[in-house]
C-alpha cells in the first residue's frame, strides 16, 4: 500500500502519471489484517479511550449541510466553512497519541442518533488534527437512516454492510435513538504522535465531485454517548512491521503536499480565540 502520496503532474492524467508515494508498505497476501481500534464519543466533544462514553444526547440542526471538500480533481481543498456551522455539526476529538499508528481499510462510526424527524441523512467527516493546528481531510462517508439495517454475516467491526433492500427500510420513531453503523471508505493513513483524530457530524454535502440528495424535512437530530448508548469510532490498525520508515520519526509531508487530503485552520481553534 501506498501512503503520503503526491503529484507534481498537472490535470487529471498529469496528476495520476505523476503521483508518487512517500513511503509503500509490502504486504504478502490479501485482505490485509488489521486490528480494530475504538474510540468512544463522550461529553465535551471528546473522542476517549477505554472508557465508556458520559453525559446525555448533543444536538445539531438538519439539514445545515457541511463544508464541500474536493469538488474538482486538480484542485483539492476545503470549501468554505458556513456560517451558521455551530448549530449544524458536532464534533469530537481525541486527546493528542502518545504513539503513532498505520490506519488502514475501511473504518466504521457506530452512531446512536435520534430525530424529531421520521427519517434524516448523515455524514461523517473524519481527519487529523495536526499539533500546528492544521486539519487534515482524510475520509468522508454518508447514509440515510432509514436504510440502516445491515447484513449481519458480512459486515465487520471496521465495515459496516448494509443490506439496502427495499424491504429493509425502517422509518425513525421520532424521538427513539437507534444504532447506525456508517462505512468510511477504505483509506490508508499515518497518525504520527501529537496528532488527534477528529470525526465531524453533520449534514452531507458535495465531496470529490459526488453529490447527495438529502431528505430536506427539518429536524433536530441528537447523538447519543450514555453508558446504555455507546457511540465510536473504530479503525483498522496495521500491525506492524511498517517497513522501513517508523512512523514515530519519519517528518510529516508537508501540509497539502498529499493528494486528495486538504489541510485547513482547525475552526475549532479559531473559535476558541
Amino acid at each position: 500500500m501506498t501512503l503520503e502520496t503526491s503529484s507534481s503532474g498537472v490535470g487529471e492524467d498529469g496528476t495520476v502519471e505523476q503521483a508518487v508515494p512517500r513511503f509503500v508498505v509490502l504486504r504478502d497476501r490479501l485482505p490485509v489484517a488489521v486490528t480494530p481500534r475504538a474510540f468512544t464519543l463522550s461529553a465535551g466533544g471528546v473522542l476517549v479511550e477505554g472508557e465508556a462514553g458520559r453525559g446525555g444526547a448533543d444536538s445539531y440542526d438538519y439539514p445545515r449541510p457541511g463544508p464541500t471538500v474536493d469538488t474538482s480533481f486538480e484542485v483539492d481543498d476545503w470549501g468554505a466553512q458556513p456560517t451558521d456551522w455551530r448549530k449544524g455539526s458536532l464534533a469530537y476529538t481525541s486527546a493528542p497519541l502518545a504513539r503513532g499508528f498505520v490506519a488502514y481499510g475501511s473504518a466504521s462510526a457506530d452512531l446512536w442518533l435520534s430525530s424529531t424527524a421520521t427519517d434524516t441523512d448523515l455524514q461523517v467527516t473524519l481527519t487529523e488534527v495536526r499539533p500546528d493546528g492544521q486539519e487534515v481531510f482524510i475520509q468522508r462517508g454518508w447514509l440515510r437512516l432509514s436504510d440502516r439495517a445491515l447484513d449481519a454475516q458480512r459486515s465487520t467491526p471496521v465495515r459496516p454492510v448494509l443490506k439496502d433492500r427495499p424491504e429493509t427500510v425502517e422509518a425513525l420513531t421520532p424521538g427513539e435513538p437507534v444504532l447506525a453503523r456508517l462505512e468510511l471508505n477504505k483509506f490508508a493513513y499515518v497518525f504520527r504522535p501529537g496528532s488527534r483524530l477528529r470525526i465531524w457530524i453533520d449534514t452531507p454535502s458535495n465531496w470529490g465531485g459526488y453529490g447527495f440528495d438529502p431528505v430536506f424535512l427539518p429536524a433536530t437530530n441528537s447523538l447519543w454517548h450514555d453508558t446504555t448508548h455507546v457511540s465510536q469510532l473504530v479503525v483498522g490498525v496495521l500491525p506492524q512491521p511498517w517497513g522501513p520508515h517508523a512512523v514515530e520519526v519519519e517528518p510529516r509531508s508537508a501540509c497539502g503536499a498529499m493528494l486528495k487530503e486538504p489541510c485547513r485552520r482547525d475552526p475549532l481553534a479559531d473559535e476558541k480565540r
